[in-house]
């Protein structure tokens, strides 16, 4: 019996030993293909294998990127105009309004931009001329700006310095006169929603 025995706990021992070794084998075989990996990763990403440099493909931290309040919006914040570039503006289209109605003998050019007592002598004028069979081509040659102010009283006050050339048109086409006149213009404007109009002019 203590024969069979001992033959036993030799065959058990050898058995042991022999899986510690395959233990220790497998463990140095990962061992070994952990570095392995590990080194062609190194070499991957400094472009020693697998082609040009990599080390931008490894993610890094994002620099933060300065944004602005406009860069949110949905467009872009649209400039300011001042209310002296605006009066400005209205005495533009209030004269081409006015050599349009001239030409065509038909006020209605100015009444997106003629009110009160301007508006009304237009018209009057307007009137006459077409009984009379004949338009008028007025042609701006000339236009300062001398004064441009926003009143207490909220109204607008621009002053002019114009010079224009005039012909007198019959009804079939024919220039009966051409003349060239120059003014110092007061314009007296008005806030009409959100544009000026100009209720009255004093020429001097």
């Amino acid at each position: 019996m203590r024969t069979t025995s001992l033959a036993s706990r030799l065959s058990y021992r050898s058995l042991f030993g022999e899986e510690r070794r395959s233990d220790l084998v497998l463990i140095v075989v990962l061992l070994a293909v952990f570095w392995a990996a590990l080194a062609l990763y190194d070499a991957y990403a400094e472009g020693r294998w697998g082609g040009r440099d990599r080390t931008l493909a490894i993610p890094t931290l994002m620099e933060p990127i300065a944004v602005s309040a406009a860069d949110l919006g949905p467009s872009k914040a649209q400039p300011i105009v001042s209310d002296a570039d605006a009066l400005r503006a209205a005495v533009q289209r209030a004269n081409v309004a006015f050599a349009d109605a001239r030409a065509w003998g038909d006020a209605s050019p100015l009444l997106s931009i003629a009110a009160g007592d301007w508006l009304a002598q237009e018209q009057a004028y307007i009137a006459q001329m077409r009984a009379r069979g004949q338009t008028e081509r007025w042609q701006l040659l000339g236009l300062d700006f001398v004064q441009v102010e926003v009143r207490p009283d909220g109204t607008g006050f621009v002053c002019t310095s114009e010079r224009w050339q005039v012909q007198t048109v019959s009804s079939d086409g024919t220039v009966l006169s051409t003349r060239t006149v120059s003014y110092s213009e007061g314009y007296i404007l008005v806030r009409g929603g959100s544009d000026w109009l100009v209720t009255r002019i004093d020429i001097g």
